[in-house]
């Protein structure tokens, strides 16, 4: 299988979430160039926020879940959906494992490999033939806002939080798979 590009990433994204808004594309980005290492203080809050996560999560089934995303060009680094990592008999202790680890491992690019990352995307998205229904000059006004704000990380869209109810977490799929 060939390894997924930017092209594919974003089509792929768009397709299994066509109401996405243009800060959830760059939060994918964001995730794919620097990690989420931020997220995790210590391991003791990391794997009580997860448990809590996964015993209060509705395991219906999804049908734009998988359960794994890549997102970033290689396929290594990856979205893990709860839900049907879950359903699989995942185990969450493996999960946390897989995210520590990823923290130690993975090398965050800088900001300016984001931002080149984040222009290789806006040029995908401007480039991929799709029904128009994701808004390219709004996303081209938030990259330019967000730019000048230092690339902070953001939160999902309400939008997207209310019709994709996202609960993944970011990993490099080595780190599960060992």
């Amino acid at each position: 299988m060939t390894p997924p590009t930017w092209t594919d990433i974003v089509a792929a994204h768009l397709e299994r979430f066509p109401d996405a808004e243009p800060v959830d594309l760059y939060k994918l980005v964001h995730q794919a160039s620097l990690g989420i290492g931020h997220l995790i203080d210590n391991d003791v809050e990391a794997r009580g926020m997860l448990a809590d996560e996964a015993r209060d999560l509705d395991l219906t089934p999804r049908e734009w879940e998988e359960v794994v995303e890549p997102i970033r060009p290689g396929g290594e680094l990856v979205r893990v959906h709860l839900r049907p990592y879950l359903r699989a008999g995942g185990s969450l202790e493996r999960l946390l494992t897989a995210m520590l680890r990823t923290q130690d491992l993975l090398d965050a690019v800088s900001l300016t490999a984001l931002a080149a990352n984040l222009g290789t995307v806006r040029g995908v998205v401007h480039a991929i033939d799709q029904d128009q229904r994701f808004d390219r000059r709004a996303f081209d006004v938030l990259l330019h806002d967000l730019a000048t704000a230092g690339f902070p990380a953001r939160h999902h869209s309400d939008a997207f939080r209310e019709l994709y109810d996202p609960h993944y977490r970011v990993v490099l799929l080595a780190t599960l798979e060992d």
